[in-house]
């Protein structure tokens, strides 16, 4: 009697497992399902969402490849010039630069309150005045209409290697090119500048009237002997800063800091004869 007991109570334990498993199983595959199902609707959702920036990234990207982008001349504003590649617009130079073409205009009047000008020493102490004595032009002169100024070279005339005459400055495009180089000693008395080299050898004449008196000098003064009378020079050109003309061996000339161009300049014509002959 207990035996059969025993099997009815395990036959009823094995059925009530079996049914809770059953009912367990079922409940797990409901919930999958809808689970999936809630997962397909939201990423259907999320698609739908995404899709207008999916077409705006296209758009864009057919914009990238608009034909223009190949084209080698470059659209700008109706402001500015065209230009093609590679091409760069060089802003104009001075014109005692190669190709230079900027003009001196002409200083302001004597008559102004204050001195505007920067070529003699005590108007630039710190400066050489190179550049600004190349872009002087005298208030009062008349270009075409201006007399003609005369420049005796007196001594060591070999020294120069310069043309006789007017030529000398119209070649070079001077501004003030109304000037012209003699070697004619006898005119000594009617010139209106007399230029001494490395030396001074008095003229037989006595100074008169407004003639300047210039000693060119490149060396040391220590080493050179000088017999010139009290006021007897009225402007000096040598190496130092403090000269009336500054005349060094060589000197760099910067127009533009973003683009430097330099050039060699104040030498002697000598130095550069024999490094590079006319017509070489």
């Amino acid at each position: 009697m207990t035996n059969r007991l025993l099997r009815l109570l395990l036959i009823l334990v094995l059925c009530v497992s079996v049914l809770y498993n059953s009912i367990f199983a079922v409940y797990w595959i409901i919930k999958r399902t809808y689970d999936i199902s809630y997962n397909i609707e939201k990423l259907e959702q999320s698609d739908a969402y995404n899709e207008p920036n999916v077409n705006n990234i296209l758009d864009n990207h057919n914009q990238q490849n608009h034909p223009y982008f190949s084209d080698p001349i470059i659209t700008v504003t109706p402001y500015y010039k065209e230009m093609e590649w590679n091409e760069i617009a060089n802003p104009p130079l001075p014109w005692y630069f190669k190709d230079g073409t900027i003009r001196p205009a002409k200083a302001p009047s004597i008559n102004i309150r204050f001195k505007l000008s920067q070529v003699w020493p005590e108007e630039q102490i710190n400066g050489d005045r190179v550049e600004e004595q190349l872009m002087f032009v005298p208030s009062n002169y008349k270009y075409n209409n201006a007399p003609i100024k005369s420049i005796l070279l007196f001594n060591n005339v070999n020294e120069w290697m310069v043309d006789i005459g007017q030529n000398e400055f119209i070649s070079k495009d001077c501004p003030v090119n109304r000037c012209t180089i003699t070697t004619d000693k006898s005119k000594s008395s009617n010139i209106d500048s007399i230029l001494f080299r490395n030396e001074f050898s008095r003229p037989d004449h006595i100074k008169v009237g407004k003639q300047v008196w210039i000693l060119f000098i490149i060396e040391p003064t220590y080493y050179t002997e000088l017999n010139a009378g009290h006021d007897l020079i009225n402007w000096t050109a040598t190496y130092r800063h403090d000269s009336d003309i500054v005349t060094p061996y060589q000197r760099w000339a910067y127009y533009d800091p973003h683009n430097v161009l330099p050039i060699v300049m104040g030498g002697r014509r000598e130095d550069y004869e024999r490094m590079a002959p006319r017509h070489s």
